[in-house]
């Protein structure tokens, strides 16, 4: 049997930021003990077993034909014998309320079965994405509940509409299965998971699938697909890939712009401290677009200046010279933000080009944005989308000499 804390866990998972507790996070630490206050013990959380739910329909000698409603479900249940009443506690009105529900949203399951396999997901992970998907359902109203089964069963799903900018919620109304809480729609939207490859689902993933008819599950690298194309996610602060501090420029190339690159081995710990002079001034490590704003202006061979800034981004971070040469050429070297967000959009390059997806959606949530659901759409190849992405209210995390395949971000 499986463990019921780790099934209350999966269940609860998408609500955190990173899609699962962190037990370093004081939030994510205090969020977990209010979610499982009252449900402490394991006898608790495996009441709510799909099991035991059958299990209590079996005692009762009845199945799903025998009611229709919530309301015809819960005459049932208070009309149990003693013996029963005891067993599942059903006198504990809480309790009452969360078993008719979970019986109730256990109807939800074949169909999200049926759909996420029309969807096109794997048949390894399908159970468990529309157990955890159904568990948001577990307090709608039946009503509410009918309403979204009726949509996703049926033929007039709407398709995502590809702008170049707007709202995950205000998209969502377009489908008209608007809720009376509203916070089932917030909690699909923001949902998070582990595939079966153990890679993480972002918000918005799962959403966009499971409501729009153009997006589906992904053909090959993506996080999803639109129109059969692939199509990459990801939230506020998300990496491309790469650990951003991963890739450094090295001591000699810095050299060539003027830079010193001073590391000092730290007396306590690993590592080393590192520290980013000109001439004998000091600067912050993420001051560098400043920096070399600063430094070009001031070069007597702006040309080399430019070539040796390439060497640069090729030797340290291994950026591709392709990506280099498209990017650099358009930066503004009075503008430190256009040479931040240049450099950024030269490690997206390298991004869609090794995924190969055609199709990019940034979102303001996730990490340390709550967010709004508000985006940016591009579409077309990596320089295509490179050029859109400039002119968006995309940005990128402030690139540093320990830092040049930064996050992404929206403003």
């Amino acid at each position: 049997m499986v463990d019921p804390i780790i099934t209350f866990l999966c269940k609860v998972a998408y609500k955190f930021p990173k899609g699962y507790p962190d037990m370093n996070d004081p939030k994510d630490k205090k969020m977990l003990f209010e979610m499982i206050t009252g449900i402490t013990n394991e006898q608790q959380l495996s009441l709510f077993s799909d099991d035991v739910m059958d299990q209590l329909k079996v005692d009762l000698k009845i199945d799903d034909s025998d009611f229709d409603t919530a309301a015809e479900l819960k005459k049932i249940l208070r009309s149990a014998d003693d013996r029963i009443k005891k067993k599942y506690k059903l006198d504990n009105p809480e309790m009452f309320e969360k078993i008719a529900n979970q019986i109730m949203n256990a109807r939800l399951t074949p169909d999200l079965l049926n759909l996420l396999k029309n969807k096109g997901y794997s048949s390894k992970i399908i159970d468990r994405y529309a157990d955890e998907i159904s568990s948001i359902f577990n307090s709608i109203e039946d009503k509410d509940r009918d309403k979204f089964i009726n949509y996703i069963t049926g033929t007039n799903q709407v398709k995502f509409a590809q702008n170049k900018d707007g709202n995950l919620f205000d998209d969502i109304e377009q489908t008209k299965i608007n809720f009376k809480d509203n916070k089932v729609i917030d909690d699909l939207i923001r949902y998070t998971t582990q595939d079966e490859k153990k890679l993480g689902v972002g918000m918005g993933e799962l959403a966009l699938a499971l409501l729009f008819d153009n997006v589906s599950a992904a053909q090959g690298k993506g996080d999803i697909a639109i129109n059969g194309e692939e199509f990459e996610i990801k939230g506020y602060n998300a990496k491309l890939e790469r650990d951003p501090a991963a890739f450094k420029a090295t001591k000699e190339d810095l050299a060539k712009l003027g830079i010193t690159r001073i590391d000092t081995k730290k007396e306590k710990g690993r590592g080393f401290d590192t520290t980013m002079m000109v001439d004998d001034k000091k600067f912050r490590l993420n001051s560098l677009p400043e920096v070399l704003s600063s430094l070009y202006q001031k070069s007597n061979n702006k040309k080399q200046f430019v070539d040796d800034f390439k060497v640069m981004l090729t030797n340290g971070p291994k950026l591709p010279m392709d990506a280099i040469n498209d990017r650099v050429d358009k930066i503004d070297w009075s503008d430190p933000d256009s040479i931040d967000k240049n450099v950024g959009l030269i490690n997206f390059i390298r991004y869609a080009n090794k995924e190969g997806f055609s199709h990019f959606l940034v979102h303001d949530m996730g990490g340390a944005s709550t967010g709004n659901g508000n985006y940016v759409y591009v579409k077309g190849s990596p320089e295509e989308m490179a050029d859109e992405l400039f002119n968006s209210d995309a940005y990128f995390q402030r690139i540093g000499i320990n830092l040049l395949t930064p996050r992404i971000r929206l403003k």
